[in-house]
């Protein structure tokens, strides 16, 4: 309403030719300063494959296979490699799937300093055949249409790892993580759904290491949930809420870290779990590393341990805990050519056990498997 209110104003103010042409100028900036930033790119046709663990439903990978062609000023997004349309839920169309992915890469590999107009994606272009994961037929399953879009954004990035090789980072977590609880409460035996997905590390880059632990780029809005809140409602009780050590990929710059959270069950409800790039790890780029994948840990009161990535409906009771760990993300550069203080930055907070650092980093750390003590 504001936007359209002040809209209205600047037309009123200044004339309805004069504004069109206002805005067909700015158009055309941004399509003119997107299109030197593709010039300044080595022509080629770029490639990268990845995958989902499955569609939610059965057990076979979803290739996510792309190819980013560049011709002169144009850069054209090739999805003719991503899978069919799935039976799970994971489908989505032609603009809010196919166009939407390739629009965020190209938005930040290209024109992260131009605003997102129609001008800046002019010269984006996509073949994205029908009946494809990123444009599926009307009546395929959607529910969870997004849940595709990290790694295709991911993938995109990469692609172009040889072509921009100082503005390509690492692979994020890439997975909404989700952890959804479902039952009836304690005290009037309502039903409750309650619903906490799980943030984890983004890729490091060509000039530091990786941020997180955070939504996915394809989460919008949503936020951590306060605990307090959560314990107030729901038969849980979350006794652990910390950095995953070592979750992030080895380089010059590490990638971000993820979560491990521990929920105490209090009461009989289900798990629905919903982690994926679990075989697909968070790749490095420019010689770094791949970071670890996320998974769920469900510890029954008798002590017996079972990991977990998917699940519609696993039943828990009351002594029961589930361990939340979340990926972290790809590392930028060869772990070599990380800086001995950095190293020791993050085995003094606990980002990087002593073990992992001399793995690791083997090259920097030598003598250093025992860790300088806090400071």
């Amino acid at each position: 309403m504001l936007g359209r209110d002040l809209t209205t104003a600047l037309a009123d103010k200044y004339g309805v030719e004069t504004f069109l042409s206002a805005v067909t100028v700015i158009l055309d900036q941004s399509e003119a300063a997107a299109r030197a930033q593709i010039r300044a790119l080595p022509d080629g046709v770029y490639s990268h494959d990845a995958f989902l663990d499955n569609d939610g439903e059965g057990e076979e990978r979803v290739p996510i296979s792309v190819k980013v062609i560049i011709d002169g000023d144009e850069m054209t997004v090739d999805y003719s490699g991503v899978a069919d349309q799935v039976k799970g839920c994971y489908n989505s169309g032609y603009y809010g799937g196919g166009r939407t992915t390739a629009r965020v890469a190209f938005k930040y590999l290209i024109a992260g300093s131009e605003p997102a107009n129609e001008g800046t994606f002019r010269p984006l272009k996509l073949i994205l055949p029908e009946g494809k994961l990123l444009n599926a037929a009307p009546t395929a399953p959607m529910g969870n249409y997004s849940q595709p879009f990290p790694t295709v954004i991911d993938a995109i990035i990469k692609a172009l790892e040889k072509a921009m090789p100082e503005r390509v980072t690492g692979a994020h977590f890439g997975t909404f993580s989700g952890v959804r609880f479902r039952g009836a409460r304690l005290d009037n035996g309502k039903p409750f759904d309650c619903h906490d997905s799980g943030h984890g590390g983004w890729g490091a880059c060509a000039t530091h290491d990786g941020a997180g632990p955070f939504r996915t780029m394809a989460h919008g809005d949503t936020r951590i949930i306060p605990v307090e809140l959560q314990e107030s409602m729901y038969p849980y009780r979350i006794s652990e809420f910390s950095l995953r050590e070592d979750s992030g990929g080895p380089g010059k710059f590490r990638g971000g870290l993820g979560f491990r959270k521990r929920y105490e069950i209090l009461g009989l409800c289900n798990l629905q779990a919903m982690f994926d790039r679990v075989q697909c790890k968070p790749w490095g780029v420019a010689g770094g590393k791949e970071a670890k994948s996320g998974q769920i840990t469900i510890v029954k009161k008798s002590g017996e341990k079972k990991i977990m990535y998917k699940s519609k409906a696993h039943p828990l009771e009351p002594g029961d805990a589930i361990i939340v760990e979340t990926g972290g993300g790809g590392g930028y550069g060869p772990p070599s050519e990380r800086p001995r203080e950095l190293i020791e930055r993050d085995l003094r907070r606990g980002y990087v056990s002593a073990e992992s650092a001399a793995k690791d980093y083997d090259s920097k750390t030598g003598a250093d498997r025992n860790p300088p003590p806090n400071t």
